[in-house]
């Protein structure tokens, strides 16, 4: 997985970054912005998409920061999320195993199409045993149980708990979810 982002100023100016961390639950910290010219008060907001590359496809969220300190090739960033963080919840050693062999984006992608079906119970079977069979055979059975594993937290957690069973709210915030539980990885390293 390959985290980067790009910030737009209200200028519309961008500028882009791939080195950055979460201090805590709501502040960011960026470093190296290219180029280093990005000159912001504590005044002005900005937008800014955070995306993660996975299997030759891109996930992400968009943010409104609030700029906090800059210096230099430093910017301490404040933001608020629409997607609420007890999508982090959902991470476990699971979503690193199915990220390496198949990549979440897909697995999410395809149970929310599944969910769509309105018969989640007869076609599951045949759904994971599709969904698995371009992972190679030794792992497929491991990849299959982690992918279980991750199905049932989701559809209990996201799918029923935080969109109320609007499949299609959940389909169009797919990338945004797919992105948060991916960037779950970077805050434990942080904290």
């Amino acid at each position: 997985m390959v985290f980067k982002g790009i910030l737009f100023t209200p200028k519309d100016e961008f500028y882009s970054f791939k080195n950055f961390f979460h201090k805590n639950d709501d502040t960011i910290i960026i470093k190296d912005i290219e180029p280093e010219k990005l000159e912001l008060t504590t005044s002005s907001g900005f937008v800014s998409y955070f995306l993660v590359e996975e299997f030759e496809r891109v996930y992400g969220i968009k943010r409104y920061l609030k700029p906090d300190y800059r210096m230099k090739k430093y910017l301490k960033t404040m933001y608020v999320d629409y997607i609420s963080d007890e999508i982090r919840e959902l991470y476990g050693d699971y979503i690193e195993v199915i990220s390496k062999y198949m990549g979440l984006g897909v697995v999410i992608e395809s149970l929310n199409e599944l969910i769509k079906t309105q018969d989640v119970i007869s076609n599951y079977e045949f759904w994971i045993d599709d969904l698995a069979k371009n992972v190679e055979g030794k792992y497929r059975e491991a990849v299959s149980q982690k992918i279980t594993k991750f199905a049932n937290i989701y559809l209990i957690k996201v799918y029923e708990k935080l969109f109320q069973k609007n499949i299609e709210l959940l389909s169009i915030h797919s990338s945004e979810i797919t992105y948060k539980i991916l960037e779950t990885s970077l805050i434990q390293k942080t904290f």
